[in-house]
């Protein structure tokens, strides 16, 4: 439960660092957001504790679009095969940068197969 309480505290930069993002990827724009929004109307039925870590994970879900190129991320029309390619390691991305925090540990496993 600590854990779970520390994430809590992260909350307002979370929302930040995704406020962030979603000026980069204005096609996604927001799209964080809904999706938090809409996991916790999902999970009410789970433990405070597994709710607040679908929330947060659900905040962070497309962090890793961070390390995805802008050309890729503000292509207008379809992406090539290759592009998807590199657009999908997202996850991975995302991953890599949270789970050598040890809060972010579990938030990290789910942002990782978040596609899954």
């Amino acid at each position: 439960m600590a854990e779970t309480a520390r994430l809590l505290e992260y909350h307002d930069l979370i929302t930040s660092v995704i406020a962030a993002l979603d000026a980069r990827d204005t096609y996604t724009a927001s799209h964080s957001f809904r999706v938090a929004e809409l996991t916790q109307q999902l999970c009410g039925f789970l433990s405070e504790q597994e709710n607040i870590l679908i929330h947060i994970a659900a905040h962070l879900h497309d962090i890793g679009k961070i390390g995805i190129p802008d050309a890729i991320l503000q292509k207008d029309g379809p992406l090539t095969d290759e592009e998807w390619l590199e657009a999908r390691k997202h996850p991975i991305v995302g991953y890599d940068i949270l789970h050598t925090m040890p809060v972010f540990y579990e938030v990290a496993q789910i942002v990782r197969h978040h596609h899954e």
